[in-house]
């Protein structure tokens, strides 16, 4: 019986108030998609951080040491990605340093910009869903979030980054699925290797996909973004007996579209 391989695992914090529960699930379902791409499944699982599947309901405690207790920190792990929207979230003092911070998830990025800022680690990802309709939430959570925002910039604000602004869920999605993609391939995890087996769901796809006849495979491609900013393409496929128009058929006319090199 041919042994299971075993991965790195890579931890990707997920961050955000209540008010973007359809971003977080995009986000996992962003990276249980990218764990089935090649050039991530060859060697690393990326795993997320959510508290609303790793911590328990406890009593007696602050829900944010709560979290920190049963999740890796937020500047312990390879990536964190914070979201907000029309909520800050609920005022939240540290008991051991009794620093205070808006929220949670003021805490979360916090803790987690200034280890980067040290050690160049976690990498952290920033989104703002565009308000939309002005009526939308609590007017002094509104403000909270113009008041974090407006910390960024080159006037004297103390964060210094990009944060992408998006406006619906979808392109949300693709957002996290190309950011993740470039930032690894720029700054690929470290840490050691083989740590995790392959989930076993993911490791019979693979064994179906390797036992079909290469002469009965067409690649009929059923995601498809790039970048022509990292001139980075992405075609991810499906296997079929069906007659349909070849994944590289599809690529030249791209690339020819784009006249990249």
């Amino acid at each position: 019986m041919t042994a299971i391989p075993l991965l790195m695992k890579v931890d990707i914090f997920i961050s955000s108030p209540s008010d973007v529960g359809p971003e977080r699930n995009a986000i996992k379902w962003a990276i249980e998609f990218l764990n089935r791409a090649m050039f991530i499944a060859e060697g690393y699982l990326l795993f997320p951080l959510a508290y609303e599947e790793l911590v328990p309901p406890l009593m007696g405690q602050p829900a944010q040491i709560i979290v920190d207790h049963y999740m890796l920190e937020p500047d312990q792990c390879y990536m964190l990605i914070c979201v907000l929207w029309t909520r800050m979230g609920t005022s939240f003092t540290h008991p051991r340093t009794n620093q205070e911070y808006e929220s949670g998830t003021d805490y979360e990025f916090t803790k987690a910009y200034e280890a980067n800022k040290r050690t160049g680690k976690p990498l952290v990802l920033l989104y703002r869903r565009e308000l939309g309709n002005a009526d939308t939430g609590d007017l002094e959570q509104r403000e909270k979030v113009a008041t974090f925002f407006g910390r960024f910039g080159s006037g004297g604000g103390d964060f210094a980054g990009l944060y992408q602004r998006y406006s619906s869920l979808e392109e949300f999605r693709d957002l996290v699925l190309r950011n993740v993609v470039e930032v690894m391939h720029r700054h690929p995890p470290e840490g050691t290797l083989g740590s995790v087996e392959r989930p076993a769901m993911i490791e019979e796809e693979r064994r179906l996909d390797a036992a079909i006849p290469k002469s009965a495979q067409v690649h009929q491609p059923t995601e498809l973004w790039y970048s022509c900013v990292s001139r980075t393409l992405l075609v991810f496929g499906v296997n079929s007996r069906r007659n349909a128009s070849p994944s590289s058929n599809l690529v030249r006319k791209i690339l020819a579209s784009n006249r990249w090199e």
